[in-house]
């Protein structure tokens, strides 16, 4: 199974920034955006609670996973976007062959 500490790592090596700083109080995008596909990726790769997970990664409160979670699903309708989570999911947890469907119009 995949843990969190794994999750971060493969989050922060994809985009480029320290492990530490998904853990931090940083507000920063590209950070926070990193921190939100981190909650998203736990989310679809571990069997952990909102409160779990928010606790693994920098210690966030549910409401702040749910709104990371909701924020990514947003974002996930940009193709290029879904495919990049594609990508680090399969970096996180090679075990999960996770299928995305566009939800853009055709």
């Amino acid at each position: 199974m995949t843990t969190t500490r794994e999750i971060i790592e493969a989050v922060a090596e994809y985009r480029g920034i320290p492990a530490n700083d998904l853990r931090s109080t940083k507000r920063k995008r590209p950070v926070a955006h990193a921190r939100q596909e981190a909650f998203f990726i736990a989310k679809k790769a571990t069997g952990l609670s909102l409160r779990q997970i928010g606790r693994h990664i920098g210690n966030r409160d549910h409401t702040t996973v749910l709104h990371g979670l909701a924020a990514v699903k947003c974002r996930m309708t940009d193709a290029d976007y879904a495919k990049e989570v594609h990508d680090m999911i399969c970096m996180a947890a090679p075990e999960r062959k996770p299928v995305f469907k566009s939800t853009r119009a055709k």
